[in-house]
């Protein structure tokens, strides 16, 4: 009978006749015997054989990204340090394969690159060191999905299973022969893997990464099961009875591949309405801010407000609110969606624009969700027209998405906003070198303007360092791209020197190549004219630093909703009128004290 599956007799020579070690040495026969081409846990850590004055490289399991397959996060600690460490009880050189005992089947896998020769590794690995084919081949073999399958079959432990080293001698990969003839692509896919990687995330990706691991319920590129293929979608005959088309067959099949209930866009909103047309000589300098195609970016969250135009009032036929999400609706760059600040709170929208007014789910986890890989793809499938493409009304009302409870949903938001650019800002933090009431200020400013706040105070003692706050604060909101060029206002020759110098020497090789960073350095203020040439020149963000009011007599220059004030001013600020920031229709959306 095809079900049943016979075990040869030298296969019960094996010490353990548990199901899955039986299973796995059925058709061993012209498999590889794993031991014959490397050996295990080739090196020891000893703590008393060491140097006591050196710091040491160490591995953990969750220093290894299981979707890179590369060693992320390795720490350096001191000799005592490491020696406390009950694990710390290996050695890895370059070219060494760890692979985590713990859950093999998530291949928690990776090379040991050149400048980790000599870490130490915790004990939760087993090292495996090559003999016979390159690292970088035997790599691939290991995290083959046929390979991590019947290593996950293999561990034990209803806790946390893992594997033992024994077991891992005594296994065959499930090939019949060494394909040597791929090892020179083995090593250019792992090179280029590592330059790839290398790169900071973008937007897309990040989301990708968070949705999968917290939503996705299944693996649309290797299930196999009912409903799916590897090369698409199989469809049941008695889900086609009533339509045969893709946007109608996607929702109920996209089901399948949540966690969570899926709903319907329109189930989740009050209101969903296509932009109003205004003619081009319409557009104007002043009035009410009209946003445009080119105002929405796959690679941003919010909507730009650095290029935007003005209509007037009375041409406006009804606005946005904060809150509200928007998306491209026409030509190639059709389904862009971000959503409204603050800021742009009474704006309007042309009519390449869908206004989504959501009652039921946070804007900004919907806009993550169709900047991912699967809302692409649903708005790909639901594009229509030849000459020009567009997304039509009922179309869109009916996309689905999961839709788990909004603390998760919350969750999710604050997990991508952290890991944007998270490495990069990480390293802007450190090169300041600063005290931990620092960094909170730091923070606290940063988060506050990256969730939309665009007035903002900060009350310093003197001599508490306030110009490296100021510039570690320009420094974060440049890593996360929620501004793109500063102006730095003092009337202290001082301040504008150490600001720049310290932008220029502390944190200007971090910015290269990876942000278009243009800082105006600080001058300064003699003049209105002064100010006002500085400002018309594409500021996202004004720093006002300790500025004397006498030196800005008008003060409607720093009331462009537009742009983001930040002002650092004495203790004991008390915003009577007349001093620098009590300007009409001045409100605070943070004060931040020390």
């Amino acid at each position: 009978m095809s079900f049943i599956r016979s075990i040869p007799y030298t296969a019960l020579h094996k010490e353990d006749w548990v199901f899955a070690t039986l299973e796995q040495s059925v058709g061993q026969t012209g498999r590889i015997l794993l031991s014959d081409i490397a050996s295990f846990n080739p090196d020891a850590w000893n703590a008393s054989k060491s140097d006591p004055a050196s710091k040491y490289s160490y591995i953990e399991v969750s220093s290894v990204s299981h979707l890179t397959g590369r060693i992320e996060n390795p720490v350096l600690l001191s000799w005592e340090e490491l020696a406390s460490k009950t694990r710390a009880k290996l050695r890895a050189a370059k070219g060494d394969i760890l692979l985590s005992a713990v859950r093999p089947e998530k291949g928690v896998c990776a090379v040991v690159p050149e400048h980790l020769d000599g870490a130490v590794v915790s004990n939760a690995f087993i090292v495996i060191r090559s003999n016979r084919v390159s690292p970088e081949l035997l790599f691939f073999l290991l995290v083959a999905p046929s390979t991590l399958r019947e290593l996950g079959d293999m561990a034990k432990g209803s806790t946390i299973p893992a594997i033992t080293i024994k077991q891992l001698k005594n296994y065959s990969l499930p090939f019949t022969s060494l394909p040597l003839e791929f090892e020179s692509e083995a090593r250019k896919l792992i090179r280029n893997r590592s330059e790839e990687l290398s790169k900071p995330k973008s937007l897309a990706d990040v989301i990708d990464e968070v949705l999968s691991e917290r939503l996705e319920a299944t693996n649309r590129a290797t299930n196999t099961s009912e409903g799916q293929d590897t090369n698409g979608f199989l469809v049941p005959y008695a889900k086609i009875s009533e339509r045969f088309d893709v946007a109608y067959l996607m929702p109920l099949l996209a089901q399948e591949s949540w966690r969570d209930p899926v709903v319907r866009l329109k189930d989740l909103s009050e209101d969903i309405r296509i932009g109003q047309q205004v003619q081009v000589d319409d557009l104007q300098d002043r009035g009410i801010p009209f946003i445009r195609v080119q105002d929405l970016s796959h690679e941003e969250l919010f909507v730009s407000q650095r290029n935007l135009v003005y209509v007037a009032p009375t041409k406006v036929k009804f606005t946005v609110a904060e809150g509200d999400l928007l998306m491209t609706r026409v030509g190639g760059l059709s389904g862009k969606c971000t959503v409204v600040t603050e800021a742009l709170d009474g704006a309007a929208i042309n009519q390449h624009i869908l206004r989504i007014r959501l009652t039921h789910a946070r804007p900004e986890f919907v806009a993550m969700y169709f900047k991912s890989r699967w809302g692409r793809e649903q708005l790909a499938g639901i594009t229509v027209g030849a000459a020009q493409s567009f997304l039509q009304l009922s179309a869109v009302q009916n996309l689905t998405i999961p839709c788990p409870s909004l603390e998760v949903q919350d969750e999710i938001i604050q997990r991508v906003k952290s890991e944007i650019n998270g490495d990069q800002e990480s390293d802007v933090l450190d090169a300041f070198k600063l005290m931990p009431f620092q960094l909170e200020c730091v923070q606290k400013v940063t988060e506050a303007i990256t969730n939309g706040n665009r007035k903002l105070r900060v009350e310093l003692p003197t001599g508490v360092g306030s110009s490296k706050i100021a510039a570690a604060i320009i420094g974060s909101l440049l890593i996360r791209k929620a501004v793109l060029k500063v102006l730095y206002v003092t009337d202290r020759a001082l301040l504008a020197e150490q600001i720049d110098e310290m932008m220029r020497q502390t944190a200007s090789d971090l910015f290269s190549g990876k942000l278009r960073v243009l800082i105006e350095r600080g001058f300064r203020a003699r003049s209105v004219q002064q100010l006002q040439s500085a400002l018309d020149h594409g500021t996202d963000l004004v720093v006002l630093h300790n500025v004397n009011k006498s030196r800005l007599p008008d003060l409607e220059l720093l009331n462009d909703k537009n742009k983001i004030y930040l002002t650092f001013t004495p203790v004991g600020f008390n915003g009577q009128e007349g001093n620098l920031v009590a300007v009409p229709d001045y409100t605070f959306a943070s004060s931040i004290r020390i």
